[in-house]
Order: C-alpha cells, then structure tokens, then sequence
C-alpha cells in the first residue's frame, strides 16, 4: 500500500545542541519551536485533488488564490479569511480520510546546526507516520513518498534566497 507524506516546515530549526545550558536554550531568539507539519494520504491523491482543495477553501475565505501561499502571510492580511479557509481544508480532509500529521520540537532540542535539526525532526516524522500507517495497516507492506517544501536559510550577500539543497 502506497502512501504520500506532503510536508512543510515553520520555526528557524536552530534549537540549540543536546548539551548546551538550559538557561541558554531559554534565551534563544527563536519565539516558537521549530516544527513540521503535513498530510498522510494515499498515493497520488494529493496531486489529484489538493490543488481542488486549496482553490474551494480560498474562494469560502474570500481569498484571491497566488501561486503560493503561506499561512502566516494569510494570517497577517486576512485573518477571518484565514480561519475559513483553514476551516474548509480540515473538513476536506475529514471527508477525503487524509490524516494531517505535526511534529513539533517543543524540548526545542537541536543537534549541532539547522540542517541537522532539520534533518533529524524529517527523520522523527517519518518513523512516526510509518508507525501510524504500520498501526492501521498491520502486515501490508507500506511505501512512503515523501514531499517536501524548501527551507529557507536566509539571503545570500548580493540579496537572494538561499534554502537548504535537496538531493
């Protein structure tokens, strides 16, 4: 049984490693822990229908669609639009049986720089979410598609993005 993890990432994944002070953790700049959040679906069936879903749930919050679009620029433009568009997504997901899935890294541990974190928190969902479908699937063999979206690491000297290279 094929399935597809669709994720994204929110936070600066620079929590600070296993073995710096406690007190120094809880001065770092980061307001909220790092933290991934996305859909457990069965293959193929978000590309189907997601972009439905998007396209549906931002013409109910009243929302213009962009090519992209992230949560937090809703919130700060159009927050009751945000909330009906969120609303609309989770209903979407209830009737369709996706599973929306959230790692976060409340103990705001780290482990050596930002692509470790990153890395390593990637690594925890997956074995989370093959847990979950292995749970509800018992002996069948399970794949898992992973689908992520770019992290961005900041700005290079002349101005331009920079986000963590994938292979």
């Amino acid at each position: 049984m094929e399935f597809d993890l669709y994720f994204d990432e929110s936070g600066q994944f620079e929590e600070l490693p296993l073995l710096a002070e406690d007190a120094a953790r809880k001065s770092q700049p980061q307001r909220w822990p790092s933290q991934l959040v996305g859909i457990v679906a069965p293959a193929t069936m978000l590309g189907t229908h997601a972009e439905k879903v998007i396209k549906d749930a931002y013409k109910i919050g009243g929302i213009e669609v962009h090519e992209t679009a992230h949560a937090n620029e809703l919130i700060r433009h159009n927050l009751s639009g945000y909330q009906a568009v969120l609303q609309s997504i989770v209903e979407s997901l209830r009737t369709r049986e996706w599973q929306p899935v959230r790692l976060i890294n409340s103990a705001r541990i780290g482990y050596g720089d930002k692509t470790a974190t990153y890395t390593n928190l990637v690594a925890e969902l997956v074995i989370r979410v093959f847990e979950m479908l292995s749970r509800r699937h018992p002996n069948i063999r399970l794949e898992l598609n992973i689908v992520y979206a770019s992290v961005f690491l900041g700005e290079n000297p002349a101005g331009s993005p920079l986000f963590l290279e994938k292979s």
